[in-house]
């Protein structure tokens, strides 16, 4: 009975949508090309993992939710508001008045100071629902009057109108100089997948929270290894939230929190290194951290975690939305910015090295992640997360990835800003790199063409549908890993 509702419901819902693409006219199109511009136009992008990494360093960052009212109030990101596609108008973007905006659309009076302040923050837009990344592969179909329906073959009307609104109010933005504000490429079932624990659920939570969390570690390699600190070690909402199995302790006298506890099941190593430039940082230690993250990550075997009872007592559910998020694309994939050009109608990625390295890393990991079959997660801590551990992150992915020293620092700093390893340590990693490229040659990574032929054939045997990764997700089925592994340019 629930479900026949539900279904009716959704196909009034695309009823309604469909009325409303259908009746934009010619002139409508005009309007919105007009107000965006004729001359190229950057679109600043990011995805759901730079969402969740750029929270940690900006916790006052607030979200613009376009999708539907009820959608919103069943679940959204925490620091949202809601413009939603339902109710809001082209005319609100093209003739963007502050005061009528907030009158308009947002009633909380925290919510009414964050956008009143929205120039020296940081703003994220999210589009859509449930489309995959590649609408931003097309975005000029949006305002293409004469393909619409082409569009309408590809996306519902519901997440065109709304990633055609979040342009629009994008343009706003930058009108008036608002200078961080970016969309997120990744729907927002994909964010919610991946960190439910980052979202507000209409009546109640499965996790904790979040403010009893003062941040999370960063995320550095798509849900495998994550950087943080003391205060992140020791939190046990983290830990069951981010799901950590194992942890990497850089510290000479921060204790090992959970070691002797049962219910948490986490494996531990500690590594004693004091933070100082002359600290005997070596080889030796290296090896040791990097064998235990790299054992952990590729280990075949399921790392069995007990699951936290939460006082609504849904541990099956949980347990299953922790099941889906590893049923996610690639969500550090697809991050180059985009120049929207609507005088010809094209749309163009702007490249960026260090994304495409991104790319490569987390492909790689994804493919050895299936292949492994675990879900072990490994948190590098010392006590700032700065300088120790992030020593030892930086120097796991030069080995693993086969990256120089310059390539494997840019990534992590882009993952967790505040990394500033101490000279001493900069030295011993450069040191490393120069006796790492002595075993570069003939290699693509350090496992060698063997291995990265096994997991290409991986790769294709689990391609077996052409359905999107996120709408996967919505059919809770294991996903095809459609990635292509090519050499990694130091």
């Amino acid at each position: 009975m629930d479900t026949h509702i539900k279904v009716k419901k959704e196909s009034i819902e695309s009823i309604y949508f469909d009325t409303m693409l259908s009746e934009l006219t010619e002139e409508d199109y005009k309007q919105e090309i007009d107000f965006i511009g004729m001359d190229p136009f950057r679109i600043k992008t990011i995805n759901a993992q730079q969402m969740f990494n750029l929270y940690q360093t900006f916790p006052k960052m607030f979200v613009c939710d376009m999708r539907s009212q009820e959608h919103f109030k069943n679940c959204h990101f925490k620091s949202s508001i809601n413009i939603p596609v339902d109710r809001v108008a082209k005319e609100d973007f093209i003739n963007f008045n502050v005061k009528e905006f907030i009158e308009k659309y947002i009633p909380k009076e925290l919510d009414k100071e964050k956008f009143k302040k929205r120039k020296r923050s940081v703003v994220v837009i999210v589009a859509h629902r449930v489309c995959s990344v590649e609408i931003f592969k097309e975005l000029q179909g949006l305002f293409d009057f004469e393909n619409m329906d082409d569009m309408k073959f590809k996306y519902s009307a519901q997440d065109i109108l709304a990633t055609k609104n979040s342009i629009l109010l994008y343009r706003a933005f930058k009108k008036e100089k608002t200078r961080e504000v970016y969309i997120c490429r990744n729907s927002f079932n994909a964010i919610q997948g991946k960190y439910p624990f980052m979202c507000k659920f209409k009546g109640h939570s499965l996790y904790m929270d979040p403010k009893k969390c003062n941040g999370y570690p960063n995320e550095i390699i798509d849900r495998r290894l994550y950087l943080g600190d003391a205060t992140h070690a020791k939190n046990r909402t983290i830990m069951y939230n981010l799901g950590i199995t194992h942890i990497l302790n850089v510290s000479t006298n921060l204790p090992n929190t959970f070691e002797d506890s049962k219910s948490m099941n986490i494996t531990y190593k500690k590594i004693n290194l004091e933070d100082t430039e002359d600290a005997p940082l070596d080889n030796h230690l290296f090896n040791a951290a990097y064998e235990f993250i790299d054992k952990a990550i590729s280990k075949k075997k399921i790392h069995k975690m007990k699951i936290y009872s939460t006082k609504f007592d849904l541990v099956h559910n949980f347990s299953d939305s922790r099941k889906k998020s590893m049923t996610l694309v690639n969500s550090a994939a697809e991050t180059n910015d985009i120049l929207l050009d609507l005088s010809v109608m094209a749309v163009s990625e702007i490249k960026n090295k260090i994304y495409d390295k991104l790319f490569d890393i987390d492909s790689l990991s994804q493919i050895q992640m299936h292949h492994s079959n675990n879900q072990n997660r490994v948190l590098v801590h010392c006590a700032m997360g700065r300088s120790r551990s992030a020593s030892m992150v930086i120097m796991y992915l030069m080995r693993k990835f086969q990256v120089s020293f310059d390539t494997s620092f840019d990534i992590v700093k882009l993952r967790r800003e505040i990394i500033d390893p101490n000279e001493g340590f900069i030295a011993k990693l450069k040191a490393f790199d120069r006796e790492q490229f002595k075993l570069k040659r003939g290699y693509s990574f350090r496992a060698g063409v063997d291995e990265i032929d096994e997991l290409e054939e991986l790769s294709q045997a689990s391609d077996t549908s052409d359905s999107s990764t996120e709408d996967l997700l919505e059919k809770s089925t294991v996903p095809s890993t459609d990635i292509k592994i090519r050499p990694m340019l130091l």
